[in-house]
């Protein structure tokens, strides 16, 4: 498939909102999480070609996407057992992307932050503010940044001359609402209603066939590691998301993706991983809400 066919549903759903395509490269993060982590890690190349079609990607496009993954330290070459061109994660992509896995997958809302990190450093240099503001702070005064306390690791991005501070603060409201801005809450209502229509228009992907289901699969997840990405739980900011359609978003990705995975699991497993068959232990962890 070319990058100018047809859009196929997959393909409207993964980059509906956007004025661009989405990124190739972070699509692919989301396919060796999804797909590779329990697949022994490596996927064929060949594969992620048939899987990334469906998306509308063209083989020339997947190739540069893979050589660049590799350049940036994202991904490693590896060796398949019929000689096969391999990819897999590196070390530090897998270890980040592990610690992203329990709350992309949860069935249901995670409790509230416990505290929120304070930083205060008025003299950032701009790679300083680049690393601060990737890592999740947030500028709600001069000098003064907050993130909610989720993940030790975004301490690395704090400069070693700030001033640091955690605990339960009280912020008024233009404090709070850098963490809720009004295009995230848009998206909760798009991808909800985007993942019901196309339920409903395939019979619950019935009508597909195996290969578009692994994509809209790969898309709808996608849209939804991105948004967890950006919405994070906010330390005693009671009321911060009244009127915000999380859990109906929630549900449908849940319903669509285990949908899903029923009827392209087995797909995945001949034609994109090397491995054999998926741990199916690792896989019934994946929206269960028993967990």
């Amino acid at each position: 498939m070319s990058e100018d066919a047809d859009i196929g549903p997959a393909a409207a759903l993964l980059n509906a909102g956007s004025k661009a395509r989405v990124p190739l490269r972070s699509v692919l993060m989301t396919i060796f999480i999804d797909v590779g982590m329990p697949r022994g890690g490596v996927l064929t190349a060949g594969g992620l070609q048939s899987l990334l079609a469906g998306l509308g990607y063209s083989k020339g496009a997947v190739r540069t996407a893979l050589v660049r993954a590799v350049q940036a330290g994202d991904l490693v070459r590896a060796q398949t057992v019929d000689g096969a061109a391999g990819y897999g994660f590196s070390t530090s992509r897998r270890i980040t992307a592990g610690r992203a896995v329990r709350r992309l997958y949860a069935a249901r809302s995670p409790i509230e932050a416990p505290s929120w990190l304070l930083v205060h450093v008025t003299d950032l240099r701009p790679e300083e503010r680049d690393r601060l503001s990737r890592a999740g702070f947030r500028s709600v005064r001069r000098g003064l940044h907050i993130r909610p306390e989720t993940d030790i690791s975004v301490e690395q991005a704090i400069p070693v001359r700030a001033i640091v501070a955690r605990g339960r603060l009280t912020l008024p409201p233009d404090a709070v609402k850098p963490f809720r801005p009004e295009n995230l809450r848009q998206e909760f209502d798009e991808i909800a209603l985007a993942l019901t229509a196309l339920l409903e228009q395939s019979d619950d992907l019935v009508d597909l066939p195996v290969e578009q289901v692994a994509s809209v699969r790969i898309a709808a997840l996608h849209r939804w590691r991105h948004l967890m990405a950006e919405f994070e739980p906010l330390p005693g900011a009671s009321g911060a998301d009244d009127g915000w359609a999380v859990e109906q978003a929630r549900a449908a990705v849940m319903q669509t993706y285990l949908l899903a995975a029923d009827s392209s699991d087995e797909w995945l497993d001949t034609e994109v991983g090397i491995a054999g068959r998926r741990r199916a232990t690792r896989i019934r962890d994946r929206f269960n809400p028993s967990l």
